[in-house]
């Protein structure tokens, strides 16, 4: 039991690792009988090079415009509260600000994008 126990936490690690997702094995029996727990993978744990794509709530009282690059072009707006899907690595710094790029492919002020603790996806 415990064998298939201990490869089956193994093979849910790898897959959480692989899609960046926070999971948690509660409970799983260790050696010594007792329970352990574990953190797999949070948001920043994930490569670089991978387009992992995470939800983020816009705070920014008015609005937060979207560009179409950093520090670019105002090509629409985003509305205080309102959540969107951005780029978890895709972060540039110019006109002395950080931009994070949106999935729809323009770019917003990083500061004002605050990631909402759900999954992120691949």
């Amino acid at each position: 039991m415990r064998k298939t126990t201990s490869k089956l936490i193994a093979m849910a690690a790898a897959g959480a690792l692989s899609f960046g997702l926070l999971a948690t094995t509660a409970g799983a029996a260790s050696a010594s009988g007792t329970t352990t727990s574990q953190n797999i993978s949070t948001q920043t744990d994930v490569a670089p090079e991978r387009n992992v794509i995470c939800r983020y709530q816009v705070r920014a009282n008015g609005g937060l415009f979207q560009r179409d690059a950093p520090n670019g072009n105002i090509v629409g707006s985003l509305a205080n509260g309102s959540v969107v899907l951005a780029y978890q690595n895709r972060v540039q710094r110019a006109g002395g600000i950080s931009w994070r790029q949106l999935s729809n492919g323009n770019w917003a002020g990083a500061s004002y994008l605050h990631y909402t603790g759900d999954p992120c996806m691949v």
